[in-house]
């Protein structure tokens, strides 16, 4: 039996793993040197997801909208990721995610304009809520200036990592009430 709570490490090409073996408490890492030139793991089933990724872009590589790269496939798997640990993205670009019933890839595309809803303003308490639209383990910060000629940005709080597509945001005002809001793409 294959046990390993260490790491597997994945730098170009295909691996693979057969036979019984236990990757839960460990991590993946994967890294990814250029479109065609990246780690691959191929397990045999059964495969539990309950473990670590890592992904390192190497060679200076920035992936571009639309690349792909498939690093897991699997006859069948169970679970999820206990953690998932992608690089930053350059402009507007986000990783997504894709798993299927026997692989599991990254795919790189340009993230949705952001949408606020659900603006909530209370004036006696001080408080102003906001929801915004975001992508479900993407990492935001929401900033805030209380004037735009120059602006001096402000983090509200840490960044956020969305946990639903909907993402609430509750500021208190101080002695200056008037606010104008941001929120960035980490």
């Amino acid at each position: 039996v294959f046990n390993n709570p260490g790491t597997v490490q994945v730098r170009t090409g295909v691996s693979s793993l057969a036979g019984a073996y236990a990757l839960s408490g460990g991590s993946m890492s994967f890294d990814i040197s250029s479109l065609t030139t990246f780690g691959s793991l191929l397990l045999e089933p059964p495969f539990s997801l309950d473990c670590t990724v890592n992904v390192n872009l190497t060679n200076n590589f920035s992936p571009a909208g639309g690349n792909a790269f498939t690093l897991l496939t699997y006859g069948s798997a169970t679970g999820t990721f206990s953690a998932l640990n992608l690089p930053h993205l350059s402009g507007a670009l986000i990783w997504q995610t894709n798993f299927t019933d026997h692989s599991f890839s990254l795919s790189v595309t340009t993230a949705p304009p952001f949408q606020l809803t659900g603006v909530i303003a209370s004036p006696g308490s001080g408080e102003f809520s906001f929801n915004f639209g975001a992508i479900v383990n993407q990492s935001y910060q929401v900033q805030w200036a209380t004037n735009l000629a120059p602006a001096q940005w402000f983090d509200l709080g840490a960044p956020i990592t969305a946990t639903n597509t909907t993402m609430p945001v509750t500021d208190f005002l101080d002695e200056n009430p008037q606010r104008f809001y941001r929120v960035i793409l980490q």
